[in-house]
């Protein structure tokens, strides 16, 4: 790969012989050593390009059935419209943040709805599970997708 030059002015608080980090154009975070200049000069360094890397995105069944919501998630989604009609000038964010903190405030009996319905969830989830012809490829974190 090509090398990069890059103009780099030695910082005031760096000696002769010691490293300091600067971050390249492309967000690569450099370590150079201070050739023996005064502070305030500049220097040519040559660095190499940082190589993208992309991230493969795991494959997933379309036909795989739904994974299984926790209460928390069917709390979250029962109270959300309530509350964005109550406070429409809320970010999506904001929102969250307050679904979270209403969730932290409840006592467990008003809780308990919405844990009920996350275990009949978790059910529906194994037994869709079970009954699915890919499940071995799931269960063995084998993501292939029928042909």
């Amino acid at each position: 790969t090509a090398l990069h030059p890059l103009e780099v002015i030695i910082p005031a608080e760096v000696k002769p012989g010691d490293p300091f980090y600067i971050r390249a154009p492309d967000g690569l975070l450099l370590r150079v050593t201070s050739p023996d200049v005064a502070p305030g000069e500049v220097i040519i360094v040559q660095y190499k390009a940082a190589k993208n890397k992309t991230k493969r995105k795991k494959s997933r069944d379309p036909n795989a059935p739904k994974r299984a919501s926790n209460a928390y998630m069917i709390f979250c989604k029962s109270r959300r419209p309530q509350l964005k009609a109550e406070h429409p000038e809320l970010a999506f964010g904001k929102i969250g943040a307050k679904l979270g903190e209403i969730w932290r405030d409840l006592r467990p009996d008003e809780k308990r709805p919405f844990e009920e319905q996350a275990a009949r969830d978790r059910q529906r989830y194994k037994k869709e599970m079970k009954e699915y012809p890919g499940a071995a490829e799931y269960k063995n974190k084998k993501r292939v997708l029928p042909t």
